[in-house]
């Protein structure tokens, strides 16, 4: 019965768009100086040093952060996996020179039948300013549009991150409210903002 219901869930994901012709490969996006390719578990010391900076985890629950090398292990299993398990894509920043990890970005849900996700990223301190998110962020919302055949993406930031806030509303995405309580940060719960973006804005916005 399982796996009847399964192929019915594929048949209908295959109508909306060529569901297994997208979860085939891998897709690497190369940037330049910079490419979104696989999150590895080679990646894990230079992603717990990440997780260990407090200025990047100041606003990320307390769940998301690692403490030791074997949940980040387990962290690079869970979101390297969302592809894998033909759940969503998640890639890691890299150099592309070097292939060093630099912070990652990704779509941490996918609801193919309402065609939304929602986005998520982290970059390593020292990597900051330098126009990197901006430019992965830019072109993971053009992968989801056109790739992935999204209309609406999501983004949550909590209300003291300005930086990102400011670098969703750079990209076009537009707040729409307040969600109270929502996350659970140092014991305390704190409220978090909820942005998004639609193909019909990106396209206003590029233009």
């Amino acid at each position: 019965m399982y796996v009847f219901f399964k192929l019915l869930r594929e048949k209908a994901l295959s109508d909306i768009f060529n569901y297994h012709r997208f979860f085939n490969k891998f897709p690497v996006i190369e940037l330049g100086t910079i490419k979104l390719r696989d999150l590895m578990l080679s990646d894990k010391e230079r992603y717990f040093k990440m997780m260990s900076e407090p200025e990047v985890i100041k606003y990320l629950s307390d769940e998301d952060v690692p403490n030791s090398l074997e949940q980040t292990e387990q962290e690079i299993k869970f979101w390297g996996g969302l592809f894998y398990r033909k759940q969503s894509v998640f890639w890691t920043i890299s150099d592309t020179s070097t292939d060093e990890f630099l912070g990652t970005i990704g779509f941490n849900t996918w609801n193919f039948s309402n065609r939304r996700a929602e986005i998520s990223y982290d970059l390593m301190k020292e990597y900051w300013n330098r126009g990197i998110m901006t430019k992965a962020l830019t072109n993971a919302i053009i992968f989801g549009f056109k790739n992935m055949n999204l209309h609406r993406i999501e983004a949550r930031t909590m209300l003291g991150n300005i930086p990102s806030q400011r670098l969703l509303e750079k990209v076009g995405f537009k707040r729409e409210g307040t969600m109270r309580g929502y996350r659970i940060i140092r014991g305390e719960p704190i409220d978090v903002y909820i942005y998004s973006i639609t193909a019909n804005d990106f396209a206003g916005f590029l233009a």
